[in-house]
């Protein structure tokens, strides 16, 4: 998860920086906002499942989950309805994580087979 998280940050912010550079400085802040939150969401949610199957404990994982959702809900409606936030660059930046999680399946694919081809008989 840790891994998943660096490159996420990695990604983000080479986009964020380049949308500085072609785009408006409130798209690439609302672009910055998003990918944030997407970085935190993915945080807390590998936090929290860890938690929870360790100790098994359904009613834990029940309000987590609906605590969680109920108030990511609430945020991002205030965040799509803000003035100071473009939409778009507010849902490229949460849908950001899509393009991270492809990134790094092949990264980890790639990992993968570079360690079961070097762990052949000797």
């Amino acid at each position: 998860m840790l891994s998943f998280l660096i490159v996420h940050v990695i990604f983000s912010s080479i986009l964020m920086v380049s949308s500085f550079l072609f785009f408006k400085d409130q798209w690439a802040i609302s672009f910055g906002v998003g990918s944030l939150f997407s970085i935190f969401n993915a945080a807390l949610l590998g936090f929290v499942w860890q938690c929870i199957l360790n100790k098994k404990r359904i009613a834990l994982a029940i309000s987590v989950i609906v605590f969680k959702y109920a108030f990511f809900i609430v945020l991002i409606y205030r965040m799509a309805t803000s003035k100071s936030l473009d939409l778009v660059g507010l849902s490229l930046g949460i849908a950001s994580i899509a393009g991270v999680g492809i990134v790094w399946s092949f990264w980890k694919i790639g990992t993968t087979k570079r360690e079961e081809n070097n762990s052949g008989f000797i």
